[in-house]
């Protein structure tokens, strides 16, 4: 994932971030420990919470379990449809100026729940995803196709969503 975005209003509370789970017949199982990963290092350096871990430890009465969920997870690459004729009609110039020779296109959709110490649930928001980005070979995407700014974008509106809810409930009188 992307370095994430610089917070405007943390939580001082610890979070647990249980398993990813990817429901998407379309993907491998394998890539829900990947995103796992990914999304505990993303909450880290984000300062999102006073801290993060796995979801494996003992879960303190103040803290909060977080859980991602995709319902769609599809990020792809395909020949630009102009790659072909455009190459072959400037003798390759269209490549070497920037010319756009793959679209990799994510197709994200999913929720994040956020729990408390005894599992009830407090806040769910979901959020979707749909983006196409033309790559040239001079793109920084070029070499390893990703959608990581899609994935990001994804990760930061879900995580925006659920802050700003618990902060408007905690400043409501209820106790997220």
């Amino acid at each position: 994932m992307e370095s994430p975005a610089p917070v405007t209003s943390a939580m001082d509370r610890k979070a647990w971030l249980a398993r990813v789970e990817v429901h998407d017949a379309s993907v491998q199982s394998a890539i829900e420990d990947n995103l796992t990963a990914n999304l505990l290092e993303y909450l880290r350096e984000g300062n999102h919470f006073r801290d993060v871990d796995l979801l494996t430890g003992k879960i303190g009465a103040d803290d909060l379990v977080l859980r991602f969920r995709f319902d769609r997870y599809r990020q792809t690459r395909s020949p630009h449809p102009a790659y072909f004729p455009a190459a072959i009609a400037t003798l390759t110039l269209y490549i070497w100026f920037g010319g756009p020779i793959f679209t990799d296109s994510s197709d994200l959709s999913g929720s994040l729940s956020v729990e408390n110490a005894s599992g009830s649930s407090m806040v769910k928001v979901e959020a979707q995803i749909n983006e196409d980005r033309n790559v040239s070979i001079w793109s920084q995407e070029y070499v390893f196709p990703s959608g990581l700014k899609a994935r990001s974008a994804f990760i930061r509106d879900l995580l925006d969503q659920a802050i700003a809810q618990l902060q408007r409930d905690r400043k409501g009188g209820k106790r997220p």
